[in-house]
Parts: structure tokens; C-alpha cells; sequence
């Protein structure tokens, strides 16, 4: 079997995503469930102005910062809507990788199927979740913390997080595919990504590269 070059594997993931529509509904129930949770925190805290006035929704908003039963209700609400819709993005990550999965593996497409086998799924991706999240958050504070000490070389520091940051991205672009493929756990899946990255930099640049096109095409 012949290897397939960087320009190939675009054109085949291009067209992977034109025949197999369903690849779109994890993404597409995430945005619909998102758009409900808003209207509903909107309708929660009596904002719902912002559709007809916006003077009329800031004078609504320093009212309900104004009053401890109006600015409880508001940071309540916000902070369940957001664990809902937290819970919400993790179940359309496991469904839409689970679906990648059997793509991959020559697998009919079931939406059903789907949903009934990405349960399993779920903790490890809040394991990468969390961790991912302490490897930005961790190194960001420390360079923060040294840029405020000495002033001088702050704007460097947060050169220096962009710049990690965009490593990391670039590090663990493929987390979840190796997590859903090797039915590996959180540590296991960040240990084959990166040796996985240290091996064929040029590989994930080039996937990245092309992911990044892909989005601000469809974001146009």
C-alpha cells in the first residue's frame, strides 16, 4: 500500500468530512445546546432586553448587580449554566472521537452506536481535560509571577506563554485521537502524544497548520 503524502491526507480528510455528514452533529448539538443555556440565563435574570434595548439592558444589569438576591441569582445561574454546558462539551468531544474512531477503522457511522460506547470515554477525557489545564495554568503563573517581580521583562513573560501555549497546542494536537484509538487512559494517552510529536514534528505541523485553515474557512 502505497504512503500517502502531507497534500494527500489533507484532500482525504477533506473529503471524509463532505461524505460523512453525521462527523458535524456532536458540533452542531454543542452550539444548539449552548445557544438554549443562554437564552435560558437570560430569561433567569430577567435580561432578555438585550434584544430590544441595549440602554434598557444595562440599566437592568446594574440593577441586578445592585441587589444581593438579583447578583446571586445572576452568579448561581452562570455558574450552573456553565457546568452544564462544561458537561455538555465533554459528552460531544467523546461522541464526535468516537465517531472519528470508527471512521478510521473502516466502521459504519452510527450516531447510535456512538452515544451507546462513548460513555466509557468520559473520565479520561476530563483526566486530559484537567491536566492539559494545569500544564498551561502552572508554567502561566510562574512566568506571570517573575514578569511581576521584575517589570522590566514582563511583556517578554507574556511573549513567552503565547509562545508555550502555541507549543503545547501544537504538542497535543493529537491527545484525543490517541486516547480514543489506543483506549488509553489520560497519563498514557499525554505519554503517546508526545513521544508521538517528538517523533514526526514536521507531521503535526502540518496537520496543524492545515486544522487551523479548515477552521477559518468554515468560520468565514
Amino acid at each position: 500500500m502505497q504512503k500517502m503524502g502531507y497534500f494527500d491526507n489533507a484532500l482525504y480528510s477533506l473529503k471524509a468530512l463532505k461524505e460523512n455528514l453525521i462527523l458535524y452533529v456532536p458540533d452542531l448539538m454543542l452550539f444548539a445546546a449552548t445557544v438554549i443555556l443562554a437564552l435560558a440565563f437570560l430569561i433567569i435574570n430577567d435580561l432578555t432586553l438585550i434584544f430590544s434595548s441595549f440602554d434598557a439592558f444595562t440599566e437592568k444589569l446594574k440593577d441586578v448587580f445592585t441587589s444581593v438576591g438579583g447578583s446571586t441569582k445572576f452568579i448561581i445561574s452562570l455558574i450552573i449554566l456553565l457546568l452544564v454546558n462544561l458537561l455538555v462539551g465533554l459528552g460531544t468531544i467523546c461522541l464526535r472521537y468516537n465517531l472519528v474512531k470508527m471512521l478510521i477503522k473502516n466502521e459504519k457511522l452510527s450516531f447510535k452506536t456512538s452515544y451507546k460506547t462513548a460513555g466509557r470515554y468520559l473520565l479520561p477525557v476530563i483526566g486530559v481535560k484537567l491536566i492539559m489545564f494545569l500544564l498551561y495554568l502552572i508554567p502561566s503563573i510562574i512566568f506571570i509571577s517573575i514578569g511581576l517581580v521584575y517589570k522590566q521583562i514582563l511583556i517578554f513573560m507574556i511573549i513567552l506563554i503565547v509562545v508555550y501555549a502555541i507549543l503545547l497546542r501544537f504538542a497535543f494536537l493529537f491527545i484525543y485521537p490517541t486516547l480514543f484509538l489506543k483506549n488509553n487512559s489520560a497519563i498514557g494517552a499525554l505519554k503517546d502524544t508526545a513521544n508521538y510529536f517528538n517523533a514526526k514534528k514536521k507531521h503535526v505541523l502540518f496537520a496543524g497548520l492545515f486544522v487551523l485553515i479548515v477552521t477559518l474557512i468554515f468560520s468565514i
